[in-house]
């Protein structure tokens, strides 16, 4: 029996993010850098909580959340 997880819309915290590109470097699907804005920008705005689970740990600020 497979289990699949539901998609929850995306927070990101861009005041307090410091810019550090990880989350584009770990999920170039759902990340990119906006070179514009020097920030990084949403190519998504839903995902589950495991495809963002590695960078949500990684992030130094915790920029990236699920909304409920």
């Amino acid at each position: 029996m497979s289990h699949t997880e539901t998609s929850k819309e995306i927070g990101l915290d861009l005041a307090h993010c410091s810019c550090c590109q990880g989350c584009v470097e770990i999920n170039p699907d759902i990340f990119e850098w906006d070179d514009n804005n020097d920030m990084p920008h949403l190519l998504k705005d839903k995902a589950t909580e495991e495809e963002l689970q590695e960078i949500m740990a990684c992030c130094p600020k915790d920029c990236i959340y699920l909304l409920e």
